[in-house]
């Protein structure tokens, strides 16, 4: 069966897409025991397969294979049949063709009045897709929030004008600022790491917990829904 294509994405840099998108690999890999496999197609900085580069390699680990947004559904499907979840790190200029053919696409969204002047634009193409007959699932949350954030995401939503169905989940969830992430581990911070899953202490206090258990909830229900279509 075709594996959950999953993307973690904007198209504003800087939010933590390639970070979460290891974050969240290596959680489903190594705790999970799920069968995942990176493709890496941001060619201007190539984030996830660098950090592998740079780690001890273990025969654990899962794949990162380095591509480009139109060679990655290609690498994909090169990839060994028993893979259950492929992360798609989409680079912020956009590639639209390949977000639209991803099952599951997060949106993480700045908690910043910077981000009402594009979410709008963003809202308005994911709804026109949307009425095409895109069946991609997007869900948006906020991400580099500070330690005493009271903002909601449906606040930054009402500030952009969004005012029609935007056919995107909003979902209550408050990734923190980056100085909580590390690439080695340190005191409490977040060690970012292919080679090893997040300390299980300090997973719900990023919320990547929620994330994780989202993704595993939708992908169940896309499962069978594939199952009773075949």
């Amino acid at each position: 069966m075709k594996p959950i294509y999953v993307a973690i994405t904007s198209f504003k840099g800087g939010t933590g897409c390639s970070t979460l998108t290891v974050l969240l690999a290596s959680r489903l890999h190594y705790e999970l025991n799920k069968r995942v496999a990176i493709i890496d197609c941001d060619p201007l900085q190539h984030f996830c397969s660098s950090l592998r580069t740079d780690e001890v390699r273990k025969k654990s680990e899962y794949p990162i294979i380095e591509s480009t947004p139109s060679n990655a559904l290609s690498d994909a499907q090169r990839l060994p049949e028993e893979t259950e979840f492929v992360f798609f790190d989409i680079p912020k200029s956009g590639c639209f063709s390949l977000m639209w053919s991803m099952d599951i696409v997060y949106l993480p969204i700045e908690e910043s009045m910077i981000s009402c002047k594009w979410l709008k634009n963003l809202f308005q193409m994911v709804y026109d897709v949307k009425e095409k007959g895109s069946e991609t699932m997007f869900r948006a949350f906020l991400t580099r929030c500070t330690a005493n954030s009271t903002t909601r995401l449906w606040n930054i939503v009402t500030m952009a004008g969004v005012g029609y169905d935007v056919k995107i989940l909003i979902m209550d969830i408050k990734i923190p600022e980056k100085k909580y992430f590390t690439m080695k581990q340190i005191d409490e911070k977040v060690c970012v790491s292919t080679e090893q899953p997040i300390d299980f202490s300090i997973v719900k206090k990023i919320c990547i917990g929620q994330l994780e258990n989202d993704l595993i909830k939708k992908s169940k229900l896309l499962i069978n829904y594939r199952n009773k279509v075949q």
